[in-house]
């Protein structure tokens, strides 16, 4: 596998799997949420951007799991045995004969693109992966430290608030910190935030009812406790 990100690493997502997945992959959840976040979702609270109405659903069973896809990608990576090239993207690809030569430096009979839009692979085989006046898609995601009780958003309800026209939409997810987590494995949850957060913060708090962030909140954060919680909120386009 050759990535050009080193694991663990960021990757911009909602945060959460389906049981499907955790069947689909075999997932010992027991082992994995031995210092990982991996809490239960009973349902969602629904929205749109400066609206009053929300509906929120609850199955009253788990309908979804929370994860942090920096722990979640880089378990699945190690767990799958692979060799890792890690920090090593793909410049060059061509075919020769019933092979492809990656880099000039592996021959391989089968190539596997999952570089999403700007994949080289899909570049390689297919030309320019976006053509003139088309719209592309772009996300944007904040994880940080809060406390709990500054938070109206339920950690087994994520809430996502749509624009009108449907072509942007967020999502603010309170995730649990485990009870023996070591510390991010990835990406740092920030203990210091800066301006992006507090402007980002600043568009949310109308949207997802946050009574109040941490004072200072973009400069300074508060230090982890037992009712620290991690959030997730992407800024929408």
């Amino acid at each position: 596998m050759l990535d050009a990100a080193v694991f663990p690493r960021d990757k911009v997502c909602a945060g959460w799997i389906t049981p499907q997945v955790v069947t689909s992959l075999d997932l010992d959840v027991d082992e994995y949420r031995k210092g990982r976040t991996f809490q239960p979702i009973s349902g969602f609270r629904v929205g749109l951007i400066g609206g009053g109405d929300d509906t929120e659903t609850n199955d009253g069973r788990q309908v979804s799991f929370g994860i942090r896809r920096c722990e979640f990608d880089h378990y699945l990576l190690e767990r799958s045995g692979a060799r890792v090239n890690a920090g090593t993207p793909v410049t060059s690809l061509r075919r020769d004969g019933d092979h492809w030569i990656v880099n000039e430096s592996i021959r391989t009979p089968l190539v596997i693109g999952a570089g999403g839009h700007f994949c080289p692979v899909a570049r390689a085989v297919n030309g320019p992966m976006t053509a003139p006046g088309v719209s592309v898609v772009a996300a944007q995601e904040a994880e940080f430290l809060v406390d709990s009780a500054d938070c109206r958003v339920s950690g087994e309800a994520p809430e996502l608030y749509f624009c009108r026209d449907f072509k942007g939409y967020g999502w603010c997810f309170r995730r649990e910190i485990p009870e023996h987590w070591p510390g991010p494995s990835g990406s740092q949850i920030p203990a210091q935030g800066d301006g992006r957060l507090s402007r980002l913060s600043d568009r949310l708090r109308p949207v997802a009812r946050v009574r109040s962030l941490p004072d200072g909140a973009g400069t300074r954060m508060p230090s982890t406790t037992r009712r620290t919680a991690a959030w997730s909120i992407p800024a929408w386009s």
